[in-house]
């Protein structure tokens, strides 16, 4: 979720202990579609799980240091993309010995950019092997918390317990998502089949914290 499109929004920036969260967009209408890339909802969502990997980076350094490989190798990536984009979009190309795929050959052989891409990506690919297992016991054992501070995140910049939810029903009409409500007790038999969902018992009780920060908040002094 390291991405500068959201560096490009603003800081993503959550204070549990207020229960505030600061970002550059406009919470007074947000819009709620069907076309879940454009809707402001989500982006807040991811916005949370952006400010909890550097949270956890700060309390990992082996996750800062993933986070530096793949930011590292994403520019170098994307001039890779232009370069090659008019081979790719020539069907030509794809035609052994004619000009257009010599051309590519030649690129892909010879041109320095193509080669520092190849040894960073070699450079990126012995990293995730090298600490694979710890890599995937530390993401693993965080998902489900990542995920109920993303919701927690979206819903508190809002200040609407349910907007999760509301945006979610829009997208999906027919899904059972009642577990991403931060007001609806789940039953105690309750079974999470994703990790979205595994934390849903706990998500009112944190609710009553975040109403009564607030409650606090706007008390007259």
């Amino acid at each position: 979720m390291i991405t500068g499109a959201f560096e490009a929004v603003g800081t993503a920036n959550f204070n549990p202990e207020h229960f505030f969260v600061d970002l550059q967009l406009d919470k007074t209408n947000p819009e709620i579609s069907r076309n879940q890339d454009s809707t402001d909802v989500f982006f807040a969502h991811e916005m949370g799980h952006f400010d909890f990997e550097k949270r956890l980076a700060e309390q990992y350094p082996l996750i800062a240091q993933k986070h530096s490989v793949v930011l590292e190798l994403g520019p170098l990536f994307e001039d890779v993309i232009q370069v090659m984009s008019p081979f790719w979009s020539d069907p030509s190309c794809e035609t052994t010995g004619s000009d257009c795929h010599s051309q590519m050959l030649e690129f892909v052989q010879t041109d320095l950019l193509y080669a520092t891409y190849i040894s960073y990506n070699e450079s990126k690919r012995n990293f995730f092997e090298a600490n694979q297992v710890e890599l995937e016991r530390i993401e693993s054992a965080a998902l489900r918390y990542e995920e109920l501070y993303a919701d927690l995140f979206a819903a508190v910049f809002y200040e609407n317990s349910e907007i999760i939810l509301t945006a979610l029903r829009r997208v999906y009409p027919e899904a059972e998502l009642d577990c991403r409500s931060f007001t609806k007790q789940m039953p105690k038999s309750f079974i999470a089949e994703t990790e979205h969902c595994e934390l849903s018992l706990a998500r009112p009780a944190i609710w009553q914290l975040v109403d009564l920060a607030s409650q606090q908040k706007n008390k007259p002094a």
